[in-house]
């Protein structure tokens, strides 16, 4: 299924960004007449329509005046298209290729048997463990109650971790188990290297994520990018779909509560249907903080850019000649 759309014919509410958003009309209509681009190189048309989205899309006010400042700095077309390609190359690629990056392998930790108050037993229980690489996904699936954040399926591990879980699961009709893996909103190795004390030495991919989404970078610096601000559990094919930014969250007007758009079929554990809208709830320990919302957003903005503006549908196209050659 193609989600490729031509930028829409649309005023904006603010002069900066009426003004970044018609040179993007007009950068499609200047791409839609180049010759094709050399294999492999991002196409022209698909650069023009990045630019666009990102400001039409952009997850806030603030990042949407920043692309349009950038914008304002570009004196022709191929500054616009350099431009163009340094957001899809810095922010939108690296979180599509983040499903093939390795992974930490996860610690080998084992919790007391859960007694009693299931959710205060599993407050105590995280108390030595530290956000990292090897505990992300057990932090995340103790405040997610042990099941995945899109499908609801228990994991398999904790299942035969507790003896609780168990009987739990066995008392829920329809209830369904599945391996789950962790998933990354920002994966680690985009955020490698923030170091908030020296501002001076800032990237551009860091720059993106700071000035156009929004984020503090001293949020995911270091060990912070494995807190569960960031993380959620999912089984394999959601995970999947995530990082190829075909499943998002939206925000709702319910904090906590998201809409659930998925742009691709994926496995359901016992054939439950996946569900329009998720909760993410608050927990009593600050240790298992909820997925951060300014992250969702910016995750959320990058799903609909990348393939409304048609770089989903490059990539692959660039995956398979590679397979080819």
């Amino acid at each position: 299924m193609s989600f490729v759309a031509a930028l829409p014919k649309l005023e904006l509410p603010n002069a900066l960004w009426q003004e970044g958003y018609s040179r993007c009309l007009a950068l499609e209509s200047w791409a839609g007449s180049q010759p094709p681009q050399s294999l492999g190189a991002i196409p022209c048309i698909v650069s023009a329509r990045a630019l666009g989205y990102l400001v039409l899309k952009a997850p806030g006010d603030n990042g949407r005046s920043f692309i349009c400042s950038e914008m304002q700095e570009c004196g022709d077309e191929t500054a616009l298209v350099t431009l163009a390609e340094g957001y899809i190359k810095n922010l939108i690629l690296p979180l599509m290729h983040a499903v093939g990056h390795p992974e930490a392998p996860e610690q080998d930790i084992v919790i007391a048997e859960l007694q009693g108050n299931v959710l205060r037993s599993i407050f105590e229980a995280i108390e030595p463990f530290q956000p990292g690489p090897g505990t992300a996904k057990i932090l995340a699936l103790m405040r997610d109650h042990s099941r995945c954040a899109v499908t609801g399926a228990y994991d398999e591990d904790d299942l035969e971790r507790f003896n609780t879980l168990r009987h739990a699961f066995a008392l829920e009709p329809g209830a369904a188990s599945s391996k789950t893996r962790a998933a990354y909103i920002i994966p680690p190795f985009l955020a490698a290297g923030i170091d908030p004390t020296q501002p001076s030495t800032i990237v551009r991919s860091h720059e993106i994520l700071a000035c156009y989404g929004g984020i503090d970078l001293a949020e995911i610096a270091g060990e912070h990018v494995h807190s569960t601000r960031n993380v959620l559990t999912m089984v394999e094919d959601a995970r999947r779909a995530f990082y190829k930014l075909l499943l998002f969250f939206d925000e709702t007007a319910t904090p906590g509560r998201y809409k659930l758009n998925l742009w691709t079929e994926i496995h359901r554990p016992g054939g439950k249907n996946i569900p329009d809208y998720v909760q993410f709830g608050t927990t009593p320990s600050e240790k298992l903080p909820p997925p951060s919302l300014l992250l969702l957003r910016l995750h959320a903005a990058c799903a609909r850019v990348a393939h409304m503006a048609g770089v989903g549908q490059w990539l692959n196209n660039t995956e398979r000649l590679d397979l080819h050659a």
